[in-house]
């Protein structure tokens, strides 16, 4: 990349020298020839589109595997396509929509035939969910201006089962932060409405889970691929839920979410953890003492100094001196850690 003044001089050539060098690189490397095309493609948005929407779908037909030392230029070729994306918004947001989740539906086909062991492609196409809720928000603040009042809840309910849609096609795991970040996007009663159909859910493959360990009991067996299926579904619901209460921000709701999700009371201190980010991320201090001092139950030594060195995370935050010194000072005398 060009530092501050390599971009100075370049600023000062002549845009006939500019115009020279690019003819001249032009047919060297295949992948440059395409990001000089799409580049010069930038003054014709139409153009653009229809470029992107052709090599978009080219990218989903693929079927060559791309091997792990090619895994790099292929993840560059990716990050090209999604920044010539990218270039249509803030201006143009619905066909910048659209592309990206052209761009989105592809990730299974590449990472299928891609060897990611360095995590280069799932690192592009995680970053798509973060483009797509910038776009999808302005989008969606756009539509709902153009319509009548009366006919927004229509519009609402269809935006809460995009995003389901979307956030349910997660195989690879690249749309993690996209329930976590929700509300960038929906409103606080769209989230609520989420996590209701969410709970449904849960609650039907609760009652499925529940009929199965009833005959695997009678019968006397280990547990089917079916309930490591129903076991597999329940997990991703609940962090789904667990998500999408965290973006709501909502103390109380996120407690009562929680502590139904739990087995077992109290609940064991690594799983309290996910708990306690959550209430310091809302700075809810007294509760987040109130279950280190009541609810962390372990006589392991790491889980004790564990719980210190949450205390003084607190206390640190509060800027309580007096009480991180004396957690300070517990910590010192615990045993030496391992």
């Amino acid at each position: 990349m060009l530092n501050a003044e390599q971009k100075k001089y370049l600023s000062q050539l002549s845009k006939k020298t500019l115009i020279d060098f690019v003819s001249e690189v032009y047919g060297i490397d295949k992948m440059l020839d395409k990001k000089i095309e799409r580049l010069l493609l930038q003054s014709d948005k139409p153009k653009l589109i229809k470029k992107l929407t052709t090599t978009l779908k080219g990218l989903r037909r693929r079927k060559k595997f791309v091997d792990y030392w090619e895994s790099s230029e292929f993840a560059i070729e990716l990050q090209h396509l999604a920044s010539d994306i990218m270039s249509l918004y803030p201006e143009q947001p619905k066909e910048c929509l659209t592309l990206l989740e052209l761009f989105i539906e592809s990730t299974s086909s590449s990472l299928e035939r891609a060897d990611d062991s360095n995590g280069y492609i799932g690192d592009v196409y995680r970053s798509l969910t973060s483009f797509w809720l910038a776009v999808a928000s302005t989008c969606y603040e756009q539509e709902k201006r153009d319509i009548p009042v009366d006919e927004r809840d229509i519009l609402s309910q269809a935006w809460v089962k995009k995003v389901k849609a979307l956030a349910d096609d997660n195989d690879y795991g690249t749309k993690d932060s996209l329930l976590e970040n929700i509300d960038q996007l929906l409103s606080e009663p769209e989230i609520r409405r989420l996590i209701a159909d969410y709970q449904q859910e849960r609650e039907n493959i609760q009652t499925k889970k529940a009929i199965k360990d009833t005959l695997n009991e009678r019968r006397n067996s280990p547990l089917s691929d079916d309930a490591f299926s129903i076991n597999y579904d329940k997990m991703v619901i609940e962090i789904a839920i667990k998500n999408l209460t965290s973006a709501l921000g909502d103390v109380g709701f996120f407690e009562t979410i929680f502590f139904e999700m739990q087995e077992t009371r109290p609940v064991h201190p690594r799983r309290l953890e996910e708990l306690l980010t959550f209430l310091l991320n809302q700075r809810a201090f007294d509760k987040a003492l109130h279950y280190l001092n009541e609810e962390w139950q372990s006589d392991g030594l790491l889980d004790k100094i564990r719980r210190l060195d949450w205390l003084s995370h607190i206390y640190h935050m509060q800027k309580d001196t007096d009480a991180l010194m004396e957690v300070r000072r517990l910590s010192y005398n615990q045993p030496l850690r391992g």
